[in-house]
C-alpha cells in the first residue's frame, strides 16, 4: 500500500502553534474503487461548431422530462453522475448510489413548473475541465449567473435552479450529464 502523506506550508514564525495527527488503519481492497474517470476521456467543446444550440437543445430535454414527471428518463440521464458522486463516498458507495437514485426518482416525480423560459439570447456558456465539461448560465438580471432552468418549488416559496454540467465522451456526438 501506499502511504499517504501531505505536508502543510512552512510558516515564516516558528511560533505558530499548530496539531499533529499520526494514525493507522487498514483498509479493505475491495474499497478502494476511487478511480473515476469522470471527464478526463472527454472531447474539448470550447470549439465544438454549433455547441451552444447542443446544450441549449439538452437543456429543453431536460426540461421536458422534468414538466412531464418522467422519473425514468430524469435517472438514465443523471445515473452516471450519481454513480461517480457514489463512488468518491468510497466506504458508502452503494447506501450512497442507492439513496440518490431513490431521491432522484421521487424529485422526478414532482411538476415541476419553470419560471424563465429557455431563450438563446439571455443565455451563455460556461466551460469548466479544460474545455470538456459545459453548462448553462442565465444572463438574465432576475437570474445572473444562475442556471436558466429555474422551477418554483412545490412546497416552499423559494426557486429551485436545475444545474447539469455536461460533457461528451471521446468517439460520441451525444451530451451526457457527468455532475
Amino acid at each position: 500500500w501506499d502511504i499517504l502523506t501531505f505536508e502543510t506550508p512552512k510558516m515564516e514564525d516558528d511560533k505558530q502553534a499548530y496539531a499533529e495527527y499520526k494514525m493507522e488503519f487498514e483498509v479493505n481492497p475491495e474499497e478502494m474503487n476511487w478511480q473515476i474517470t469522470g471527464w478526463s476521456d472527454g472531447q474539448d467543446l470550447r470549439n465544438h461548431p454549433n455547441i451552444k444550440q447542443e446544450v441549449l437543445d439538452f437543456y429543453k430535454k431536460i426540461q421536458t422530462i422534468i414538466e412531464n414527471n418522467k422519473s425514468a428518463e430524469f435517472v438514465q440521464l443523471v445515473t452516471k453522475s450519481l454513480y461517480e458522486s457514489a463512488l468518491a463516498r468510497a466506504w458508502q458507495s452503494k447506501a450512497c448510489f442507492e439513496d440518490a437514485i431513490k431521491t432522484a426518482k421521487e424529485g422526478a416525480k414532482v411538476k415541476q413548473k419553470f419560471i424563465f423560459p429557455l431563450d438563446p439570447n439571455t443565455v451563455e456558456l460556461k466551460f469548466y475541465g479544460n474545455g470538456r465539461v459545459v453548462t448553462l448560465v442565465s444572463k438574465d438580471l432576475k437570474s445572473y449567473g444562475y442556471s436558466p432552468l429555474v422551477a418554483k418549488a412545490q412546497f416552499s416559496n423559494f426557486p429551485e435552479a436545475y444545474t447539469f454540467y455536461l460533457y461528451k465522451p471521446k468517439g460520441s456526438n451525444e451530451l451526457e450529464v457527468i455532475r
